[in-house]
């Protein structure tokens, strides 16, 4: 809901699907997830806006990683941080927890979930080093 509800802001009318439009800044084009990176295997499983609505964050199955973003809050443009590596492999789900203080990255194929700490003033994501044990996760929630 925070996706279509900040889509919705920007005058966008969110995609809904396999398919997932982002745009670059300044390139006035769209990249299309379907196209020349599922070729490769790569896709996107999960989007996740973290709590203070200023951090943008996206699976990344294929490169098993969670792709991280700022967030300009006057325009909405997001800005690369960078891909944090989930210590696993098939990365089919994250939760950030209510707090905003913990991202936990589920590895389908790695039978494991990985604790990622998120530094509030940069958005960026440190491994905890811990990873528990799960068998295939695939989803996340926090109650």
């Amino acid at each position: 809901r925070a996706i279509t509800r900040i889509a919705k802001e920007m005058g966008v009318e969110p995609m809904i699907g396999l398919r997932v439009r982002l745009v670059t800044k300044g390139a006035g084009k769209w990249a299309d997830s379907a196209g020349e990176h599922a070729k490769f295997g790569l896709s996107t499983a999960e989007i996740a806006v973290h709590p203070s609505g200023k951090f943008v964050n996206g699976s990344n199955r294929g490169h098993d990683s969670i792709a991280m973003y700022s967030v300009d809050p006057p325009t909405g443009w997001l800005t690369f941080l960078g891909a944090e590596p989930i210590r696993g492999k098939t990365p089919r789900n994250f939760a950030i927890d209510p707090s905003g203080k913990w991202l936990l990255a589920a590895g389908q194929d790695s039978h494991g979930v990985s604790l990622f700490a998120i530094d509030q003033s940069t958005g960026k994501l440190s491994f905890t080093e811990r990873t528990v044990p799960v068998p295939a996760p695939v989803c996340i929630t926090f109650r």
